[in-house]
């Protein structure tokens, strides 16, 4: 049978202080779906890992989960957001023989170009956001 547990106040001296990290960083049950689309948004790979993984480590499996051959005409492209600039995911892309398109992190020693700027990288919508999951 279950029994309701008793009810506690919230909000109580030092909470906010006592909340501790975000939930994914403590090891809670969850998952991230990583998805591999062509350029105009069809899926053609699907990943699941834990939510407590980072993006990275999934980026291998990922591209070797692909079901659909690419089309001729040259190197596959592959564009990834910011949390795939890595030396590691760069290599995975590599080996495989795709060419990563991915736009740097933004760090203090290296802010971004002012828009408008050659070296900023250009604006894209990303067709996996609005990809069917």
């Amino acid at each position: 049978m279950h029994r309701p547990r008793p009810v506690r106040p919230k909000g109580g001296a030092g909470e906010a202080e006592a909340t501790g990290r975000h939930p994914t960083d403590r090891g809670k049950p969850g998952t991230k779906r990583h998805l591999l689309t062509e350029a105009r948004g069809v899926p053609v790979a699907v990943v699941a890992t834990g939510a407590n993984r980072t993006d990275m480590t999934a980026l291998g499996d990922l591209l070797d989960a692909a079901v659909v051959e690419p089309a001729p005409g040259g190197p596959p492209q592959l564009a990834l957001d910011r949390g795939y600039d890595d030396d590691q995911c760069r290599a995975e892309a590599a080996t495989r023989g795709d060419t990563p398109h991915t736009p740097p992190k933004a760090s203090a020693e290296r802010p971004p170009p002012p828009p408008g700027h050659p070296d900023r990288h250009p604006p894209r919508r990303w067709v996996v956001e609005a990809a069917p999951s």
